[in-house]
């Protein structure tokens, strides 16, 4: 199983099962699962030049380093730029939409009901993670 993981001040996850479906998603904590099985990846953010805000950056690498402790030793690092190139994020979203079957539009769709719209780009872009950890690169990488 692969458990991808955008962390944040809400962290977005996204659960796919031995054969590279999603099985589940959310926002928050991600649900337990038995760590002999379990493949986790978790965003990692990196400093670009001319940054806005480098201190958000920080807290964002510091909530990564986090999750990664909780996960240790099954999880992995990436970088935006790993799964997703320089893909702005409204197309990177709908091209991870796309690459999604109709059932796995359904889970998201209920993971989505009643959220905020500001919060579930986390979700989506975890589920991105998972589809490029699985094989299935919805931003070509």
């Amino acid at each position: 199983m692969v458990l991808a993981i955008d962390p944040g001040l809400t962290t977005g996850w996204a659960l796919f099962d031995d054969a590279g479906r999603l099985v589940s998603c959310g926002l928050g904590d991600p649900p337990s699962v038995p760590l002999d099985t379990l493949r986790v990846l978790i965003e990692c953010p990196r400093l670009r030049p001319r940054e806005k805000n480098p201190q958000d950056i920080l807290k964002l690498a510091v909530k990564a380093g986090e999750w990664g402790g909780i996960y240790r030793p099954r999880s992995e690092y990436l970088t935006p730029n790993d799964w997703k190139g320089s893909t702005p994020k409204d197309t990177s979203h709908a091209r991870i939409h796309a690459a999604l079957t109709t059932h796995e539009q359904g889970i998201v769709d209920r993971a989505g009901k009643g959220k905020a719209k500001s919060k579930l780009h986390n979700m989506l872009d975890a589920i991105g993670i998972g589809l490029h950890g699985v094989g299935r690169n919805a931003n070509g990488r």
